[in-house]
Protein backbone atom coordinates (compact mmCIF):
# COMPACT_ATOMS: atom_id res chain seq x y z
CA UNK A 1 0.00 0.00 0.00
CA UNK A 2 1.25 3.57 -0.78
CA UNK A 3 1.04 6.92 0.76
CA UNK A 4 -0.19 10.29 -0.46
CA UNK A 5 3.12 10.93 -2.62
CA UNK A 6 3.61 9.63 -6.25
CA UNK A 7 4.20 5.87 -5.71
CA UNK A 8 5.35 3.02 -7.75
CA UNK A 9 4.05 -0.63 -6.68
CA UNK A 10 5.13 -3.58 -9.25
CA UNK A 11 3.19 -6.75 -7.87
CA UNK A 12 5.52 -9.26 -9.60
CA UNK A 13 4.59 -12.88 -9.33
CA UNK A 14 1.39 -14.13 -7.54
CA UNK A 15 -1.49 -13.04 -6.88
CA UNK A 16 -1.30 -9.22 -5.42
CA UNK A 17 -3.10 -6.36 -4.29
CA UNK A 18 -2.14 -3.04 -4.91
CA UNK A 19 -3.42 0.33 -3.53
CA UNK A 20 -2.14 3.49 -4.79
CA UNK A 21 -3.89 6.10 -2.29
CA UNK A 22 -4.03 9.64 -3.02
CA UNK A 23 -1.14 11.07 -5.43
CA UNK A 24 -0.42 10.38 -8.94
CA UNK A 25 0.92 6.49 -8.63
CA UNK A 26 2.44 4.25 -10.70
CA UNK A 27 1.21 0.45 -10.61
CA UNK A 28 2.19 -2.62 -12.30
CA UNK A 29 0.57 -5.67 -11.84
CA UNK A 30 2.77 -8.26 -12.75
CA UNK A 31 2.09 -12.12 -13.45
CA UNK A 32 -0.75 -13.38 -11.53
CA UNK A 33 -4.30 -12.65 -10.45
CA UNK A 34 -3.99 -9.19 -9.02
CA UNK A 35 -6.56 -6.38 -8.15
CA UNK A 36 -5.28 -2.72 -8.37
CA UNK A 37 -6.46 0.17 -6.75
CA UNK A 38 -5.28 3.79 -8.04
CA UNK A 39 -7.09 5.67 -5.41
CA UNK A 40 -7.36 9.69 -5.54
CA UNK A 41 -5.07 11.08 -8.48
CA UNK A 42 -3.55 10.34 -12.01
CA UNK A 43 -2.56 7.45 -11.60
CA UNK A 44 -0.87 4.92 -14.39
CA UNK A 45 -2.23 0.94 -13.62
CA UNK A 46 -1.09 -1.75 -15.50
CA UNK A 47 -2.14 -5.08 -15.72
CA UNK A 48 -0.02 -8.20 -16.90
CA UNK A 49 -0.63 -11.92 -17.17
CA UNK A 50 -3.15 -13.24 -15.15
CA UNK A 51 -7.26 -12.23 -14.60
CA UNK A 52 -6.90 -8.80 -13.46
CA UNK A 53 -9.06 -6.29 -11.96
CA UNK A 54 -8.05 -2.65 -12.10
CA UNK A 55 -9.57 0.12 -10.32
CA UNK A 56 -8.64 3.82 -11.31
CA UNK A 57 -11.13 5.70 -8.59
CA UNK A 58 -10.81 9.27 -8.28
CA UNK A 59 -8.52 11.26 -11.46
CA UNK A 60 -7.74 11.11 -14.66
CA UNK A 61 -6.18 7.55 -14.79
CA UNK A 62 -4.88 5.62 -17.67
CA UNK A 63 -5.54 1.95 -17.01
CA UNK A 64 -4.15 -0.88 -19.16
CA UNK A 65 -4.86 -4.75 -19.11
CA UNK A 66 -3.10 -7.44 -20.11
CA UNK A 67 -3.08 -10.65 -22.48
CA UNK A 68 -6.39 -12.42 -20.26
CA UNK A 69 -9.39 -11.24 -19.72
CA UNK A 70 -9.62 -8.34 -17.47
CA UNK A 71 -12.07 -6.26 -15.80
CA UNK A 72 -11.08 -2.38 -15.82
CA UNK A 73 -12.99 0.49 -14.13
CA UNK A 74 -12.18 3.60 -14.70
CA UNK A 75 -13.85 5.70 -11.85
CA UNK A 76 -14.68 9.34 -11.43
CA UNK A 77 -12.34 11.27 -14.30
CA UNK A 78 -11.57 11.52 -17.57
CA UNK A 79 -10.09 7.81 -18.04
CA UNK A 80 -8.01 6.11 -20.72
CA UNK A 81 -8.99 2.70 -20.77
CA UNK A 82 -7.11 -0.28 -23.00
CA UNK A 83 -8.16 -4.00 -22.56
CA UNK A 84 -5.14 -5.28 -24.65
CA UNK A 85 -5.66 -8.89 -25.32
CA UNK A 86 -8.48 -11.15 -23.41
CA UNK A 87 -12.13 -11.00 -23.62
CA UNK A 88 -12.16 -7.97 -21.00
CA UNK A 89 -15.00 -5.81 -19.34
CA UNK A 90 -14.04 -2.40 -19.54
CA UNK A 91 -16.30 0.18 -17.49
CA UNK A 92 -15.53 4.15 -17.73
CA UNK A 93 -17.97 5.13 -15.24
CA UNK A 94 -18.07 8.97 -14.67
CA UNK A 95 -16.94 11.39 -17.22
CA UNK A 96 -15.68 11.63 -20.58
CA UNK A 97 -13.49 8.44 -21.17
CA UNK A 98 -11.75 6.76 -24.22
CA UNK A 99 -12.34 3.34 -23.97
CA UNK A 100 -10.39 0.62 -26.19
CA UNK A 101 -11.05 -2.79 -26.06
CA UNK A 102 -8.11 -4.49 -28.67
CA UNK A 103 -8.22 -8.00 -29.27
CA UNK A 104 -10.97 -10.53 -27.62
CA UNK A 105 -14.45 -10.06 -27.29
CA UNK A 106 -15.48 -7.30 -25.22
CA UNK A 107 -17.92 -5.67 -23.20
CA UNK A 108 -17.19 -1.79 -23.17
CA UNK A 109 -19.20 0.81 -21.20
CA UNK A 110 -19.03 4.26 -21.78
CA UNK A 111 -21.13 5.30 -18.28
CA UNK A 112 -22.03 8.94 -17.50
CA UNK A 113 -20.05 11.33 -19.90
CA UNK A 114 -19.14 11.83 -23.36
CA UNK A 115 -16.94 9.01 -23.77
CA UNK A 116 -15.31 7.45 -27.07
CA UNK A 117 -15.35 3.67 -27.42
CA UNK A 118 -13.15 1.51 -29.99
CA UNK A 119 -14.37 -2.57 -30.02
CA UNK A 120 -11.08 -3.48 -31.61
CA UNK A 121 -10.20 -6.87 -33.37
CA UNK A 122 -13.42 -9.58 -32.77
CA UNK A 123 -16.61 -9.23 -31.80
CA UNK A 124 -17.40 -6.78 -29.12
CA UNK A 125 -20.47 -5.43 -27.35
CA UNK A 126 -20.13 -1.64 -26.87
CA UNK A 127 -22.46 0.41 -24.83
CA UNK A 128 -22.94 4.23 -24.91
CA UNK A 129 -25.00 4.48 -21.70
CA UNK A 130 -25.41 8.51 -20.66
CA UNK A 131 -23.86 11.05 -22.53
CA UNK A 132 -23.14 11.90 -25.93
CA UNK A 133 -20.72 8.94 -27.51
CA UNK A 134 -18.98 7.94 -30.11
CA UNK A 135 -18.68 4.14 -30.84
CA UNK A 136 -16.76 2.44 -32.85
CA UNK A 137 -16.49 -1.57 -33.58
CA UNK A 138 -13.92 -2.28 -35.30
CA UNK A 139 -13.35 -5.80 -36.83
CA UNK A 140 -15.55 -8.20 -36.42
CA UNK A 141 -19.67 -9.06 -35.45
CA UNK A 142 -20.20 -6.01 -32.89
CA UNK A 143 -23.34 -4.93 -31.21
CA UNK A 144 -23.43 -1.37 -30.48
CA UNK A 145 -25.72 0.37 -28.04
CA UNK A 146 -26.25 4.02 -27.83
CA UNK A 147 -27.90 4.45 -24.36
CA UNK A 148 -28.85 8.49 -23.76
CA UNK A 149 -27.59 11.51 -26.03
CA UNK A 150 -26.96 12.29 -29.08
CA UNK A 151 -24.27 8.99 -29.87
CA UNK A 152 -22.54 8.57 -32.93
CA UNK A 153 -22.11 4.72 -33.60
CA UNK A 154 -20.15 3.09 -36.52
CA UNK A 155 -20.06 -0.23 -36.85
CA UNK A 156 -16.83 -0.70 -38.80
CA UNK A 157 -16.04 -3.87 -40.29
CA UNK A 158 -18.32 -7.09 -40.05
CA UNK A 159 -21.76 -7.74 -39.75
CA UNK A 160 -22.83 -5.74 -36.87
CA UNK A 161 -25.70 -4.40 -35.02
CA UNK A 162 -26.37 -0.97 -34.26
CA UNK A 163 -29.44 -0.16 -32.24
CA UNK A 164 -30.09 3.84 -31.54
CA UNK A 165 -31.84 4.85 -28.26
CA UNK A 166 -33.25 8.21 -26.79
CA UNK A 167 -31.69 11.26 -28.65
CA UNK A 168 -30.78 12.19 -31.93
CA UNK A 169 -28.55 9.59 -32.89
CA UNK A 170 -26.43 9.01 -36.05
CA UNK A 171 -25.76 5.11 -37.25
CA UNK A 172 -23.04 3.92 -40.00
CA UNK A 173 -23.15 -0.01 -40.32
CA UNK A 174 -19.83 0.58 -42.73
CA UNK A 175 -18.87 -2.73 -44.18
CA UNK A 176 -21.00 -5.97 -44.12
CA UNK A 177 -24.23 -7.16 -43.89
CA UNK A 178 -25.26 -4.78 -41.09
CA UNK A 179 -28.63 -4.24 -39.13
CA UNK A 180 -29.36 -0.75 -37.69
CA UNK A 181 -32.70 0.58 -35.04
CA UNK A 182 -33.74 3.49 -34.80
CA UNK A 183 -34.48 5.01 -31.28
CA UNK A 184 -36.87 7.45 -29.92
CA UNK A 185 -35.18 10.64 -32.02
CA UNK A 186 -34.80 12.39 -35.13
CA UNK A 187 -31.76 9.76 -36.07
CA UNK A 188 -29.80 9.34 -39.11
CA UNK A 189 -29.21 5.21 -40.25
CA UNK A 190 -26.36 4.92 -43.12
CA UNK A 191 -26.04 1.03 -44.19
CA UNK A 192 -22.50 1.43 -46.48
CA UNK A 193 -21.51 -1.65 -47.96
CA UNK A 194 -23.48 -4.79 -47.63
CA UNK A 195 -26.55 -5.63 -47.72
CA UNK A 196 -28.31 -3.77 -44.81
CA UNK A 197 -31.55 -3.86 -42.89
CA UNK A 198 -32.41 -0.69 -41.84
CA UNK A 199 -35.63 0.49 -39.08
CA UNK A 200 -36.88 3.57 -38.31
CA UNK A 201 -38.80 3.98 -34.98
CA UNK A 202 -40.51 7.14 -33.65
CA UNK A 203 -39.30 10.42 -34.47
CA UNK A 204 -38.26 11.93 -37.95
CA UNK A 205 -35.33 9.50 -39.13
CA UNK A 206 -33.17 9.91 -42.42
CA UNK A 207 -32.55 5.90 -43.98
CA UNK A 208 -29.69 5.93 -46.23
CA UNK A 209 -28.75 2.09 -47.48
CA UNK A 210 -25.82 3.09 -49.72
CA UNK A 211 -24.13 0.03 -51.79
CA UNK A 212 -25.72 -3.28 -51.88
CA UNK A 213 -29.42 -5.18 -51.63
CA UNK A 214 -30.84 -3.29 -48.84
CA UNK A 215 -34.13 -3.54 -46.65
CA UNK A 216 -35.11 -0.31 -45.30
CA UNK A 217 -38.59 0.13 -43.20
CA UNK A 218 -39.81 3.12 -41.81
CA UNK A 219 -40.87 3.84 -38.39
CA UNK A 220 -44.09 6.03 -37.24
CA UNK A 221 -42.68 9.24 -37.80
CA UNK A 222 -42.59 11.01 -41.34
CA UNK A 223 -39.30 9.05 -42.23
CA UNK A 224 -37.00 9.67 -45.58
CA UNK A 225 -35.98 6.40 -46.71
CA UNK A 226 -32.83 6.33 -49.92
CA UNK A 227 -32.14 2.85 -50.94
CA UNK A 228 -28.85 4.28 -53.27
CA UNK A 229 -26.93 1.33 -55.46
CA UNK A 230 -28.65 -2.07 -55.51
CA UNK A 231 -31.82 -3.87 -55.79
CA UNK A 232 -33.12 -2.24 -52.49
CA UNK A 233 -36.59 -2.74 -50.71
CA UNK A 234 -38.30 0.27 -49.02
CA UNK A 235 -41.22 -0.32 -46.65
CA UNK A 236 -43.70 2.52 -45.94
CA UNK A 237 -45.63 2.81 -42.72
CA UNK A 238 -47.26 4.93 -40.45
CA UNK A 239 -46.39 8.77 -41.27
CA UNK A 240 -46.17 10.67 -44.31
CA UNK A 241 -42.63 9.47 -45.98
CA UNK A 242 -40.22 10.01 -48.82
CA UNK A 243 -39.40 6.94 -50.60
CA UNK A 244 -36.58 7.02 -52.99
CA UNK A 245 -35.26 3.43 -54.61
CA UNK A 246 -31.24 4.87 -56.04
CA UNK A 247 -29.99 3.23 -58.80
CA UNK A 248 -31.28 -0.31 -59.59
CA UNK A 249 -34.42 -2.57 -59.61
CA UNK A 250 -36.26 -1.72 -56.33
CA UNK A 251 -39.98 -2.48 -53.97
CA UNK A 252 -41.95 -0.11 -52.48
CA UNK A 253 -43.82 -2.25 -49.67
CA UNK A 254 -47.30 -1.29 -48.52
CA UNK A 255 -48.53 -3.90 -45.88
CA UNK A 256 -49.67 -3.62 -42.42
CA UNK A 257 -49.97 -6.91 -42.54
CA UNK A 258 -53.71 -5.63 -41.39
CA UNK A 259 -56.95 -4.19 -42.75
CA UNK A 260 -55.96 -0.80 -44.46
CA UNK A 261 -56.08 2.50 -41.90
CA UNK A 262 -54.80 5.71 -42.99
CA UNK A 263 -53.02 6.23 -40.02
CA UNK A 264 -51.36 3.25 -39.91
CA UNK A 265 -50.23 3.11 -43.89
CA UNK A 266 -49.48 7.13 -44.15
CA UNK A 267 -49.04 9.37 -47.34
CA UNK A 268 -46.24 8.94 -48.86
CA UNK A 269 -44.27 10.19 -51.55
CA UNK A 270 -42.48 7.89 -54.01
CA UNK A 271 -39.84 9.55 -56.14
CA UNK A 272 -37.56 8.68 -59.11
CA UNK A 273 -39.81 5.50 -59.85
CA UNK A 274 -39.09 4.02 -63.22
CA UNK A 275 -41.58 2.31 -64.94
CA UNK A 276 -40.67 -1.60 -66.19
CA UNK A 277 -37.65 -1.32 -63.66
CA UNK A 278 -39.09 -0.69 -59.75
CA UNK A 279 -42.10 -2.57 -58.18
CA UNK A 280 -45.00 -1.16 -55.96
CA UNK A 281 -45.83 -4.43 -53.54
CA UNK A 282 -49.47 -4.45 -52.15
CA UNK A 283 -50.20 -7.01 -49.54
CA UNK A 284 -53.78 -8.49 -49.81
CA UNK A 285 -53.99 -8.56 -45.94
CA UNK A 286 -54.15 -4.96 -45.92
CA UNK A 287 -55.70 -3.81 -49.51
CA UNK A 288 -58.58 -6.29 -48.76
CA UNK A 289 -60.51 -4.96 -51.73
CA UNK A 290 -58.03 -6.85 -54.17
CA UNK A 291 -59.32 -10.05 -56.41
CA UNK A 292 -56.14 -10.67 -58.16
CA UNK A 293 -54.11 -13.23 -56.67
CA UNK A 294 -51.17 -13.37 -54.57
CA UNK A 295 -47.63 -13.63 -56.45
CA UNK A 296 -48.82 -12.26 -59.50
CA UNK A 297 -49.67 -8.22 -61.10
CA UNK A 298 -53.14 -7.73 -61.69
CA UNK A 299 -54.36 -10.97 -62.81
CA UNK A 300 -57.42 -9.71 -62.15
CA UNK A 301 -57.71 -6.81 -64.79
CA UNK A 302 -60.45 -4.83 -62.87
CA UNK A 303 -58.41 -4.33 -59.75
CA UNK A 304 -56.58 -1.50 -61.16
CA UNK A 305 -57.84 1.55 -63.48
CA UNK A 306 -55.64 4.65 -64.46
CA UNK A 307 -57.63 7.71 -64.59
CA UNK A 308 -57.20 11.58 -65.14
CA UNK A 309 -58.96 13.25 -62.05
CA UNK A 310 -59.48 12.84 -58.30
CA UNK A 311 -63.02 13.17 -59.27
CA UNK A 312 -62.79 9.93 -61.52
CA UNK A 313 -60.49 8.30 -59.34
CA UNK A 314 -63.39 8.83 -56.48
CA UNK A 315 -66.27 7.15 -58.75
CA UNK A 316 -63.96 4.28 -59.84
CA UNK A 317 -65.11 0.54 -59.43
CA UNK A 318 -61.04 -0.35 -59.24
CA UNK A 319 -59.31 -1.41 -56.07
CA UNK A 320 -55.86 0.72 -56.84
CA UNK A 321 -56.53 3.67 -58.83
CA UNK A 322 -53.75 6.04 -60.13
CA UNK A 323 -54.86 9.79 -61.51
CA UNK A 324 -52.02 9.88 -64.07
CA UNK A 325 -52.50 14.18 -64.02
CA UNK A 326 -51.20 14.15 -60.86
CA UNK A 327 -49.27 10.98 -59.24
CA UNK A 328 -51.98 10.02 -56.65
CA UNK A 329 -52.66 6.88 -55.87
CA UNK A 330 -55.50 5.43 -54.06
CA UNK A 331 -57.18 2.58 -52.28
CA UNK A 332 -60.43 1.98 -53.31
CA UNK A 333 -61.99 -0.10 -50.64
CA UNK A 334 -65.68 -0.29 -51.37
CA UNK A 335 -65.12 -0.37 -54.81
CA UNK A 336 -68.54 0.11 -56.66
CA UNK A 337 -69.84 2.51 -54.31
CA UNK A 338 -69.02 6.06 -54.48
CA UNK A 339 -66.14 7.42 -52.54
CA UNK A 340 -63.13 5.46 -50.27
CA UNK A 341 -64.56 3.94 -48.41
CA UNK A 342 -61.87 2.91 -45.08
CA UNK A 343 -59.27 3.72 -48.01
CA UNK A 344 -57.77 6.88 -49.65
CA UNK A 345 -54.95 8.08 -51.02
CA UNK A 346 -51.78 6.16 -49.83
CA UNK A 347 -48.82 7.02 -52.45
CA UNK A 348 -47.94 10.05 -54.59
CA UNK A 349 -45.90 9.46 -57.43
CA UNK A 350 -43.77 12.40 -57.95
CA UNK A 351 -43.41 14.20 -61.41
CA UNK A 352 -46.61 11.93 -62.21
CA UNK A 353 -44.41 9.49 -63.75
CA UNK A 354 -46.19 6.91 -66.17
CA UNK A 355 -46.83 3.96 -63.95
CA UNK A 356 -48.85 0.54 -65.43
CA UNK A 357 -50.10 -2.61 -64.22
CA UNK A 358 -47.09 -4.36 -64.93
CA UNK A 359 -45.14 -2.41 -61.98
CA UNK A 360 -47.49 -3.59 -59.08
CA UNK A 361 -47.02 -7.46 -57.95
CA UNK A 362 -49.55 -8.44 -55.38
CA UNK A 363 -48.32 -10.14 -52.05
Amino acid sequence: MAGEGNDRLDGGADNDELFGEAGNDQLNGGTGDDKLFGGEGNDAIAADAGTDELHGEAGNDNLSGGTDSDKIFGGVGNDTIAGDDGNDELLGEADDDSIAGGAGADFLYGGEGNDALDGGADADNLFGEVGNDRLFGGLGDDALFAGAGSDRLDGGIGNDALFAEVGDDTLIGGTGNDFLYSGEGNDALLGGTGNDNLFGEAGLDRLSGGAGNDRLSAGEGDDRLIGGQGRDRLVGAAGNDVLIGGAGADRFVYSTELAFAPDAIGLDSIQGFTSGADKILLDRRTFTALKSRAGTGFSNTRDFAIVSSNGAARSSTAAIVYNSSNGSLFYNANRAASGWGGGGQFVTIDKARAIAPRDFVIL
